[in-house]
């Protein structure tokens, strides 16, 4: 059975669905903080989304997706530059109006991009897997400001660069010491705590001004190269394509290597660096991503939803998905698990 295609979302849309399915939050104090917790409509599972303003024309997101179905969320144009921080997962995004798969979100590392005012950012959300990230958007004055006012020296050349009208891709670059115990103390926190927003409302600052004193060196060597430029980003773009396309097929590295005529240790690494996945990972999250569909929207046998999704053995099949969502897959069907 192919993959469905991805629920496609405008930000707008997104933001709606959030509020509409939202179960718990609302968290806030000073009115600028909103905190939501909803169960997603769009093939079940959950969104956590929350968002704070520590400062005039300055927001800071925490996100994180744990859905069963794919979708595409296209942010709509604004003049924010956008500084985003991946803490697990597999994103993969465009810059819209450029017919390329040019946004290559990595976990631990640092993307830091110019508007797109022409047209924004599409983002592709895998579905039956967890993705988390922060991400805090300047207005671009405001960036600016931050910057000279935090003591950030700025060259003449970052000057220019965050004067550019055009959608770059300043930077994507692996977390410093610094900010990377910053995110992993937070990433430990429970997001379902109480405590939770107030204590990323401090934090965020905090990341602020680390990305302040760090500004510099995350745009040396960096910048507006195009990630997908990466050696090998085109074929593990087509490796995806194969896997999302029939994930029940008998991948492995050797096999994929074979397909894209390509050596299978260099496919292994350039693979875990540009998803942060290995290969058999990805293989088992996508499985398990239409395993989660036929469930919910087929009546297959379960053992028939095992070989679909490339299992030979329905017994291994079902305790790999108990780990996964929680409950057996009789158990899911019947709406037993989580939303």
């Amino acid at each position: 059975m192919q993959k469905q295609p991805p629920h496609l979302l405008t930000e707008a849309q997104f933001d709606a669905l959030v509020a509409h399915s939202r179960w718990r939050g609302g968290f806030a104090f000073g009115g600028n903080v909103y905190d939501a917790d909803a169960r997603w409509p769009l093939g079940g599972g959950r969104v956590r989304y929350l968002r704070v303003e520590p400062f005039a024309g300055i927001h800071a997101l925490y996100c994180e997706f744990d859905v069963g179905s794919d979708m595409q969320v296209t942010l709509a144009p604004r003049d924010d530059v956008l500084a985003s921080f991946f803490l697990d997962g597999c994103l993969s995004g465009s810059t819209v109006g450029t017919g390329q798969d040019d946004l290559e979100f990595r976990p631990c590392h640092t993307m830091v991009r110019m508007p797109n005012r022409a047209g924004g950012y599409a983002i592709r959300i895998p579905g039956a897997q967890r993705h988390r990230f922060v991400q805090i958007r300047f207005e671009r004055p405001r960036l600016l400001e931050w910057l000279r006012t935090t003591g950030a020296g700025l060259s003449q050349r970052t000057t220019r660069l965050l004067g550019e009208e055009r959608p770059l891709v300043l930077c994507n670059a692996a977390w410093s010491a610094a900010t990377g115990a910053a995110l992993r103390e937070l990433s430990a926190w429970n997001s379902d705590d109480a405590a939770f927003a107030p204590r990323f409302m401090a934090r965020s600052v905090e990341l602020m001004t680390l990305l302040s004193r760090e500004f510099e060196s995350l745009l040396e060597g960096a910048r507006s190269r195009p990630p997908s430029r990466a050696p090998g980003a085109g074929r593990v773009q087509a490796a995806r394509r194969l896997i999302d396309a029939s994930p029940g097929e008998a991948w492995s590295v050797d096999a994929l290597a074979r397909r894209l005529a390509w050596n299978a240790t260099s496919l292994q690494s350039a693979f875990r660096r540009d998803t942060g996945l290995s290969v058999h990972r990805y293989v088992k999250a996508q499985r398990l991503a239409l395993a989660t569909r036929l469930l919910r929207s087929t009546r297959l046998p379960i053992a028939d939803v095992a070989a679909e999704c490339g299992w030979s053995c329905a017994g291994r099949f079902a305790q790999a998905f108990q780990q996964h969502a929680g409950v057996a897959p009789a158990a899911f069907r019947r709406g037993d698990g989580p939303p």
